[in-house]
């Protein structure tokens, strides 16, 4: 089984391997995105989509995108971008993008993202992209759970302090929150480590565990 880091992209191999050239091979995460989502929410309180932005801490976002800058105007544009983020959707549609949406605990089918675009913003690579629920989701049935996480914790997937979550055209009754997961377990990162080649997609693995939730609820308690 190929674990996620390996198939994300091949800049992420380059980051990895100088990782463990600099003896810290058995830290966890090794790459760490700063994320919001944005829920498409209709005036009937039908959830359709799930618009994602990413934004990469700076060492990884500089490995990305080295030797990107075709025409040498030193701007490395979105259009040069293009190929990497192309490379990254293909990699990631296999892991369902990073992003688990439950409802009533089952968890619902995803589609291929849509409006995938990159750019470089304070010297952050930014990916920006939107998974389409593969049938709407009734939100006054019960509330819409969505966690973004990397099964092997290799990319550790947070929503910032400050973070909000859009909902589209929904209801004055729809709100969203972001919970916390419980406290980081140290030992559990060594145990990641040595069990990297067990994640498989639409496992929990060690991100599941520590993974925030966005709960968008409508009405309900």
């Amino acid at each position: 089984m190929t674990t996620a880091p390996a198939r994300f992209a091949g800049s992420l191999a380059l980051l990895a391997s100088l990782t463990f050239a600099g003896g810290s091979a058995q830290a966890h995460p090794h790459v760490w995105i700063d994320a919001t989502v944005g829920i498409a929410v209709t005036a009937g309180a039908e959830a359709r989509s799930v618009a994602v932005t990413w934004m990469f801490d700076e060492m990884y976002s500089t490995v990305a995108v080295f030797g990107l800058d075709t025409d040498g105007d030193g701007v490395t544009s979105s259009a040069e971008l293009e190929l990497l983020i192309g490379e990254s959707m293909v990699s990631l549609q296999e892991w369902n993008y990073f992003l688990d949406v439950r409802q009533d605990g089952a968890r619902l089918k995803t589609g291929k993202a849509v409006d995938a675009v990159a750019s470089l913003e304070d010297g952050r690579l930014v990916y920006r992209y939107t998974v389409p629920l593969a049938a709407p989701a009734d939100l006054n049935a019960a509330p819409l759970v969505v966690r973004a996480f990397d099964p092997s914790f290799y990319i550790d997937v947070s929503f910032p302090e400050d973070a909000s979550v859009a909902l589209g055209a929904a209801p004055a009754a729809c709100s969203a929150r972001i919970t916390e997961p419980p406290p980081m377990q140290e030992t559990m990162l060594g145990e990641a480590a040595l069990l990297d080649n067990d994640f498989a997609p639409g496992s929990e693995g060690l991100g599941g565990q520590y993974a925030q939730k966005v709960t968008v609820a409508c009405g309900q308690p």
